[in-house]
Order: structure tokens, then C-alpha cells, then sequence
């Protein structure tokens, strides 16, 4: 009698789940379907300079993917596109980093937030993606409401998460509007885990890769690598838009701070940004240890800062470096108060991993512009190339406490300075001048077809 009871609770608990969680899912994806049956592809007689970000997260959320997307909407809009944004939930208290990025957003950017699909048991059969295919019927559905009967331009997905290319594709297809993808990331062959990067995804990234008019990437080796792990995306179709950096965070108005703590040792060696997946110090630590342990005079003159949001994976790391007196930890900062102890420590940390052989991190620009020397720890990539290149730091090799020491000796000394080509270089990856080659595309992209159309 038990064994029944429990049977039938377990087949109503079931049932319930099905009605609260997986029919209602079945159902918005069912009549999203239908939408694309029942389209009749008219080509639009012109593109309007209207441009629709789909981005998770945007200002005033902080993480390391809301610059990219923020900017190009901010400069978007100064050179005359309409701009519409659809995002995820906006912070309920914006920390001051937040509220500094929000800032520099014009008031004629016009922000929609969506909800955030509630953990629960995945809608089986509907497909598991990166993301969640419930926030990209979220996204799908709240942009419908937008682009129903406007005149068609541009929607420009960046990710990750990646339901934002799902929903965009689908988005292209039913109004007809120019899609765009920005890959701030690599998704089925991301080499991180914050990605789901199985052959579903993959089967999804092709499908939305077939359908881009434009795809952009942050480095050229991920765009190469792309164009060859996805035959479907012709070359001619994909370009490079960098990250960047923004002079404002660097100006004479910066913020006034509290700099003692990064003064309390005649060298300080600073780490800014997220410690995480894509960045963790164990290593690093594990060989500054062994280059403490020979060298005890580098014990009273040096110390390294981190700053910035940890992971819980990586305050073990942290913990476990036997030499705490030399390590300082602070909360993550605003860019522009970042940039002021950027000019102000003796160098600068950038940890680097096979994995990350194809990227160019974010926050390598807000270094090189800060004009202080970078040192980088693990030989090779395209972040290494770029530090070689214009002589911006000292480049040395994984767990090797000779090399390392050898280099904080030479930091220490004042024997880094940077190539007189450092200059061109960093005018050539402003934040500004990223977005105007990204707008020239997009111009090239509505006009051609505007042109066509006329004839």
C-alpha cells in the first residue's frame, strides 16, 4: 500500500511539474514555430539605421561582458542609429562600478529588461542550450512585441550566453531584419566551462552562424579557428572588432582614492579584474612562493594586489599562499577609480593559460593604456604577442621561479620601456574607434541592400 501511495504521489508531483514548468514551455516554443511556418519572406524594400542589442547583461550590471555591448550602443547612438536594447534583470542595488557605466549611456538609448527563466527541471524535449531556451523565448517574445510593424534594420546578438544568438536568429528570420552576431566569446568550442559547448550547441551555432549576415570576433585567431570549425561561415562575412579601452576612464577628472594600501611596499605587482575560470593565481602564487623562499630580500620589498571579484574556487588559492603578509585583496572597483591605481602601482599582473591562447582579455587595453609595465606569466597567445610587440611588459614562462624572479628584479630596476609604436597602437583600439569600424560594416550591410532595392 506504500509503495503504491509513493507511486502515485510521485506521478502527481510529476504531472504538476508538467503543468507549471514544461507545458507552458512547450507551448511558447510550439507557437514560436508556427511564427516561421506562417512567414511569408517579402525582402524589405530598404534597412532603417536601427540597431536592436541583444545583450544578457548591460550597465548598470557589471561584469567583464557588459563594456563591449554598452559601447556599442553608446557610440551607435552619437552617430545617428536608432538604438533599442533588450537585456536580462537589471541589479536591484547598481554598485558604484555600475552606476559609473550606466553614466555614459545617451538618454535616447532605449533599455527593455526581461525576466530570467526560474531554475527548474529543463522542459524536456525542448533543446538544452547555453543560456536556457526559456530566456531565449523570453528575449524572442518581448522583442517581437518591438519589431512588430517597424520598419526592419539591424539585430546585433552578442554573447555569451548564447540563447541571446537562438532568439536573434529567430528574431532575422520572422521580421526580416539584418542579423548580426558578436562573439565576445567562442561558445561549442569555448574552452571554458561557463559555456555549454556540446554537439547540440554546436548543431544550434551553425544554424545561427548560417543565417548571420555579419559575424564579429575579438581576435583574428578566433575568427580563423571559427571560419574553419564551421565551413558554413564564409570568411568574407566575419570580421574583427577588438575590445578596447575608453580614454574617459583615464582622464584628468579621475576620482580621488585612497592609495596607501597599494604604498605600504616599494613594489607592488596588481592583478584587476574577475579571478575565476578565466584567470586563476594557484600557479602563479605556487611560483612566487618558491621565488620568496630563494630570494628574501624580495620578502620586505614587494607585495601583490588583487582587486576585483573572486570566485570561491580561487579564495582557497588565495588562503593558501604561505606568504600572507605580501598579499592584499580588495573589492571590485569602478573602471575609473581602477585606473587610478593602475598608474599608480609598479606593474601589472596578466595570468594567462594555453586556453586562453585565442583571446585577448579585456582588461590587457586598460593595462597598456595605463602605461604602467605588464607582467605576464605564461609564455604564448595573441595577448602575448601583443606585449612583445610593443614592449609593454616582460613575457615569462609557467613555473619558472628563475625566470620570475629574474623578472621582478628588472621591474624592480626600471628596465622595461615600451615601443615608440605603443602610441599608434593604443589611438587604433579605443572603444570609439572599435565601434566606428563595427557601424561602418553595418552601414555597409543596409546600404548595399538599400541600393538594390532602388534599382
Amino acid at each position: 500500500m506504500a509503495s503504491l501511495t509513493n507511486q502515485l504521489w510521485a506521478l502527481a508531483t510529476y504531472l504538476k511539474v508538467l503543468r507549471g514548468v514544461r507545458f507552458p514551455a512547450w507551448r511558447r516554443y510550439g507557437r514560436r514555430y508556427l511564427h516561421q511556418l506562417s512567414h511569408r519572406r517579402v525582402e524589405p524594400k530598404s534597412y532603417s539605421k536601427h540597431i536592436v542589442i541583444l545583450a544578457w547583461e548591460f550597465p548598470p550590471a557589471v561584469t567583464g561582458g557588459v563594456y563591449r555591448p554598452a559601447s556599442f550602443a553608446r557610440y551607435a547612438s552619437e552617430q545617428g542609429w536608432k538604438v533599442t536594447v533588450i537585456c536580462g534583470p537589471a541589479p536591484t542595488e547598481p554598485t558604484r562600478a555600475g552606476t559609473y557605466l550606466a553614466e555614459v549611456i545617451p538618454k535616447n538609448v532605449t533599455v527593455h529588461h526581461v525576466s530570467a527563466t526560474a531554475a527548474g527541471p529543463h522542459p524536456s524535449p525542448l533543446p538544452r542550450v547555453d543560456g536556457g531556451i526559456g530566456n531565449a523565448l523570453n528575449v524572442y517574445e518581448r522583442a517581437s512585441e518591438i519589431l512588430n510593424d517597424i520598419e526592419p534594420g539591424i539585430i546585433l546578438a552578442s554573447g555569451p550566453p548564447f540563447h541571446n544568438f537562438i532568439a536573434a536568429t529567430w528574431l532575422a528570420k520572422r521580421f526580416d531584419w539584418k542579423l548580426v552576431l558578436d562573439y565576445r566569446d567562442e561558445w561549442s568550442h569555448n574552452p571554458f566551462q561557463f559555456v555549454m559547448n556540446d554537439p547540440i550547441n554546436a548543431r544550434w551555432e551553425a544554424r545561427c552562424l548560417q543565417k548571420a549576415a555579419h559575424v564579429i570576433f575579438t581576435t583574428h585567431s578566433q575568427l580563423a579557428h571559427q571560419a574553419t570549425s564551421f565551413p558554413v561561415l564564409d570568411q568574407k562575412r566575419g570580421s574583427v572588432v577588438f575590445n578596447g579601452w575608453e580614454p574617459r576612464d583615464f582622464s584628468n577628472e579621475a576620482p580621488t582614492i585612497d592609495l596607501r594600501p597599494l604604498l605600504r611596499k616599494p613594489f607592488t605587482l596588481a592583478f584587476f579584474g574577475n579571478l575565476g575560470p578565466m584567470a586563476h593565481p594557484g600557479e602563479f602564487l605556487n611560483t612566487l612562493s618558491k621565488v620568496y623562499d630563494k630570494n628574501p630580500a624580495l620578502i620586505a620589498t614587494t607585495q601583490v594586489v588583487f582587486v576585483g571579484y573572486k570566485q570561491e574556487a580561487v579564495l582557497k588559492q588565495l588562503a593558501d599562499f604561505p606568504y600572507q603578509d605580501n598579499l592584499l585583496l580588495l573589492d571590485q572597483v569602478s573602471k575609473a577609480e581602477a585606473a587610478v591605481m593602475m598608474r599608480n602601482v609598479s606593474a601589472l599582473l596578466l595570468l594567462n593559460t594555453p586556453a586562453l591562447f585565442r583571446y585577448i582579455q579585456g582588461k590587457l587595453y586598460d593595462y597598456m593604456a595605463s602605461d604602467t609595465p605588464i607582467l605576464f606569466y605564461g609564455e604564448g597567445g595573441e595577448m602575448a604577442t601583443v606585449i612583445e610587440e610593443q614592449q609593454a611588459g616582460l613575457v615569462i614562462p609557467y613555473s619558472d621561479s628563475t625566470a620570475l624572479a629574474h623578472a621582478l628584479e628588472n621591474l624592480i630596476e626600471g628596465k622595461v620601456q615600451s615601443a615608440p609604436s605603443k602610441k599608434q597602437w593604443l589611438q587604433s583600439r579605443t572603444r570609439e574607434h572599435q565601434a566606428m569600424a563595427l557601424l561602418s560594416t553595418l552601414d555597409g550591410l543596409i546600404q548595399t541592400d538599400n541600393t538594390a532595392g532602388q534599382t
